[in-house]
């Protein structure tokens, strides 16, 4: 089956442990996200393709001598992908949990995780799969899990 599994120590070192094409792959995580496949180092690759993201607001920019505005001051990471798939929900869980906030204590390293967690579910009826025009499955989170290493909670 192509399961991934994520695996942290209390000090924050995580692996990814996956099977790809029959093979026991386990590497290390310098990110400390998953989501399923494709495989975690497609998904790291993925990554290039965002390297201008960035979350500082984008006031303008120009084109020509056409200067184009922002629509607002929510501009910071302009081309995250905002799709259910896969890569564009590792690619949210990547940038959102490596944000400039620092929680300062759990409570509050609690309240952000799920934070992100929540900008990550996928909703029921969202992801609808169809067979011969019959709805045969509805993708869904079901459960999200969130730890506490250090003070193993």
């Amino acid at each position: 089956m192509p399961l991934h599994h994520i695996v942290y120590d209390a000090k924050g070192s995580c692996i990814v442990i996956e099977y790809v094409e029959g093979q026991l792959n386990i590497q290390e995580n310098p990110l400390g996200v998953i989501t399923n496949k494709p495989t975690f180092d497609w998904h790291l690759q993925n990554l290039s393709n965002y390297v201008n993201l960035n979350p500082v607001n984008i006031k303008s920019s120009k084109l020509g001598d056409f200067e184009i505005k922002a629509t607002g001051n929510e501009a910071g990471l302009l081309g995250l992908p905002g799709d259910n798939t896969s890569p564009s929900r590792f690619v949210r869980a990547a940038f959102y949990s490596h944000g400039e906030v620092k929680p300062a204590h759990a409570k509050e390293a609690v309240t952000l995780a799920w934070h992100i967690i929540n900008a990550l579910d996928i909703p029921e009826g969202l992801v609808v799969n169809e067979q011969l025009g019959m709805v045969v499955s509805r993708d869904i989170a079901y459960w999200s899990v969130l730890r506490d290493l250090t003070n193993k909670v």
